[in-house]
């Protein structure tokens, strides 16, 4: 075949760009029924298989056994449910540096004479406690001896409602177990679990046992510390929470740094204004703080 000549180009050229336009504005026509016609979304296919998530972060995350007080009497994973005094209990904790630093929640170590570690290769190590604070239900710990890579870690602030996520952890102490969810909400509060509750809310199934572990997103990275579940009856019911891992980062900080955690104090708390409270005082507004 010939070649085409200059002109006959852009001739050709003009044919196809007009008809382009002219698709474009006939996808974008009315519907039949006078609505606008939107755009099919582009078809975004789901994963066959989390494994590479699940490889890239579970290696980080350890079993915990912890060996507790008669008389201790951590406060509850599960709301509402009724605290009771525990000799013996599971649960889990990640590594978040590579000097041995293990992040769990503060109710699972609360009350604990020795925490030993489970290691993914089998090895067992005994941690100790660096710092809690019962605040945010975190704890800080560190393994005597080797320690496992740390978790890379993501950002809680960038999660969607929908958006895939894995709860790793040690549910009723069969071991390491990883279960698969959605975001169900974010900024959950008034929950009544710690004092600042700024919670990650996901219908993964988190279990007694799973507090401690990590949440991470469908990379394998770290976006929260699953802490507690709603449940009547201590088993998952869908509704499980998760501290931002920017928090408990903060916090890992403060206790590494200074063994404690420090905040600032105002000397007045805040309350939501409702209609009872505006008629009370005579307000005008049902509005404010």
């Amino acid at each position: 075949m010939p070649p085409l000549r200059p002109a006959l180009t852009a001739a050709v050229a003009f044919v196809v760009a007009f008809a382009g336009a002219y698709l474009a504005l006939w996808a974008q026509r009315p519907a039949e029924n006078g609505a606008p016609a939107r755009p099919a979304p582009a078809a975004t296919p789901a994963p066959g298989s989390y494994a590479d998530a699940v490889a890239r972060a579970a290696p980080s995350v350890v079993n915990l056994y912890i060996a507790r007080r008669r008389d201790a009497s951590p406060p509850p994973t599960t709301a509402p449910t009724t605290p009771r005094p525990r000799e013996g209990s599971t649960a889990a904790a990640v590594a978040v540096d590579a000097a041995g630093l293990l992040l769990t929640s503060h109710h699972v170590i609360d009350g604990a004479e020795t925490i030993e570690a489970l290691l993914t290769d089998g090895r067992s190590v005994r941690v100790t406690v660096i710092g809690s604070d019962p605040e945010t239900d975190l704890a800080v710990l560190r393994s005597e001896g080797w320690t496992p890579p740390p978790i890379p870690v993501g950002r809680a602030s960038t999660l969607r409602v929908g958006d895939v996520v894995l709860a790793i952890g040690n549910p009723f102490g069969v071991g390491q177990t990883v279960t698969h969810g959605i975001v169900s909400a974010t900024g959950r509060n008034h929950l009544g679990i710690s004092r600042f509750e700024n919670f990650i809310q996901t219908d993964a199934a988190i279990n007694p046992g799973n507090s401690g572990g990590p949440l991470v997103n469908a990379a394998g990275e770290m976006v929260g510390l699953n802490t507690a579940i709603y449940s009547e009856t201590g088993g998952s019911h869908g509704i499980g929470f998760a501290v931002p891992v920017e928090l408990a980062m903060g916090i890992v900080r403060q206790i590494t740094t200074t063994g404690r955690v420090g905040r600032g104090w105002l000397g007045i708390t805040g309350q939501d204004l409702t209609p009872g409270l505006s008629a009370t005082y005579g307000l005008r507004r049902e509005q404010g703080v």
